[in-house]
C-alpha cells in the first residue's frame, strides 16, 4: 500500500489550527499513529525505521520517511491547540 508520508505530516500539523479541530483532530491523528505504527519495520537493520513506498520515497528514501513519521508521531505531544494541550 502506498501512503502519501508527507500528506499525512501536513493534515496532522494542519488540524490544530482548523476551526473542526477539536472534532476531528484526535480521530485523525489516531488513525495515522496507528497506520504508521503498522508499517513500521520490526526486523533487521532496518527495525524501527520505516520503507520509502510513498509518492516523495523516491527523493529521500528511508531517512526521508522516517523522519516524516516521526515528525507526524510526535505532533501529538508538541503542537500548541493540539489534544494533550487541551483542557
Amino acid at each position: 500500500m502506498r501512503h502519501d508520508l508527507l500528506g499525512m505530516w501536513n493534515g496532522v500539523y494542519d488540524g490544530p489550527d482548523s476551526g473542526r479541530a477539536q472534532k476531528y483532530w484526535k480521530t485523525w491523528s489516531q488513525a495515522i499513529s496507528k497506520t504508521l505504527v503498522a508499517n513500521q519495520e520490526s526486523a533487521g537493520c532496518a527495525k524501527g525505521s520505516w520503507g520509502a513506498d510513498d509518492r516523495w520515497g523516491f527523493e529521500g528514501g528511508r531517512v526521508y520517511a522516517t523522519a516524516i513519521n516521526a515528525l507526524t508521531l510526535e505532533a501529538y505531544y508538541r503542537l500548541p491547540g493540539s489534544p494533550a494541550t487541551w483542557k
